[in-house]
């Protein structure tokens, strides 16, 4: 539930109260889990996604070291923890004027899901839209967003990524996005 709350609340652009509901979420997740679950690594990615939309970037690389420890300890080291939590890194970083860093994280991000998700999958051309946005070239966001959902990709999370933002007042992505939304409905 305050993991739901914390998307709301980043939703309706209530920052603190959407990272104070991800930390929340995180304590009570870490005694049910324990300290050093590896889970735990996801929902510090979502605390830091809200870090970055306030411009908080030096805590957010303060949040992203714990939540790589956490991750570290993970059967699969490069798992779905991987993506969000470097993903994160590499905006504040861009963020912090660290451009070349950046990009370094951004690559190795999106190699690990060349590897595991293939070219030619939704997930990649997901990846790619949020790369290009992140960028600042709304033309390659806008062409790989409409190629996301043209591979099949319906998941209301896409309507989410802050990154999109630069492409949200294009007809093409409120055409896609209402593809989304009717899909959720059926």
């Amino acid at each position: 539930v305050l993991l739901n709350l914390g998307w709301l609340y980043r939703d309706l652009d209530r920052l603190e109260e959407s990272a104070a509901a991800f930390r929340r979420a995180t304590e009570i997740q870490s005694v049910s889990w324990g300290p050093e679950d590896s889970r735990l690594a996801v929902n510090l990615a979502y605390v830091a996604t809200t870090l970055n939309d306030d411009g908080q970037f030096e805590e957010v690389l303060s949040v992203l070291e714990r939540a790589k420890e956490l991750g570290a300890k993970d059967q699969d080291p490069e798992g779905a923890w991987f993506r969000v939590v470097h993903w994160e890194e590499a905006r504040a970083l861009r963020g912090l004027g660290r451009m070349a860093a950046a990009d370094s994280v951004f690559d190795r991000v999106m190699e690990v899901v060349r590897e595991r998700e293939g070219e030619e999958s939704s997930n990649f051309a997901h990846w790619m839209a949020r790369l290009w946005a992140v960028k600042g070239d709304r033309a390659q966001s806008m062409e790989w967003f409409a190629e996301t959902v043209r591979r099949g990709n319906r998941d209301p999370w896409l309507l989410r990524n802050p990154e999109l933002d630069l492409i949200r007042d294009h007809p093409e992505y409120q055409r896609l996005a209402e593809k989304i939304r009717v899909a959720l409905v059926k």
